[in-house]
């Protein structure tokens, strides 16, 4: 079943509205709902939660998606 639901965005520091279609996170894999914050890599547009784009930044620094640094 696919669900529409609105989600804030978080594109270079700020949040802006955007739709999305039943999106799963990059990283863990688990659906994005309307209570998560998430942030996309600034090459692929990967769409991550927040706390995981961090763990990211954190840990490896590059996205799982198109392996460029995430920094």
């Amino acid at each position: 079943m696919v669900r529409l639901f609105r989600t804030p965005v978080v594109v270079e520091g700020r949040k802006v509205g955007e739709w999305f279609w039943g999106v799963t996170c990059d990283a863990c894999l688990v659906e994005i709902d309307a209570a998560h914050e998430v942030t996309r890599c600034p090459h692929c547009g990967a769409v991550f939660h927040s706390f995981c784009y961090n763990a990211l930044l954190a840990s490896k620094g590059k996205c799982p998606k198109c392996k460029m640094d995430l920094a």
